[in-house]
């Protein structure tokens, strides 16, 4: 069984609790929710993509302190940390 979208759909409500922490108190920054695609170089197509939610402490230098809550992959940890584990690449296509 193909799970397209589950990642989204985890990724929203996870975003929306964030957003109701943010609103009473518990927690100082923003959130949102980013994806991106992995494309077939081949074919020239994309080859999957996936989604996650994000938070942005307030007063981080960097988006590197950003922290990734990606429930289908079963993590939660700072952009840095995804990028020394070789998981999955937690950066929209638009940025380089």
């Amino acid at each position: 069984v193909k799970r397209v979208g589950d990642c989204r759909h985890q990724a929203i409500l996870v975003g929306l609790t964030m957003e109701v922490m943010i609103g009473r108190g518990i927690l100082n920054g923003t959130t949102g929710v980013e994806r991106n695609l992995r494309y077939d170089a081949k074919k020239k197509t994309p080859a999957g993509g996936h989604a996650w939610a994000v938070f942005k402490p307030a007063g981080a230098q960097s988006e590197l302190e950003d922290y990734i809550i990606d429930p289908a992959n079963n993590y939660v940890g700072t952009r840095k940390e995804a990028l020394e584990k070789g998981g999955w690449y937690y950066k929209t296509n638009s940025e380089k």
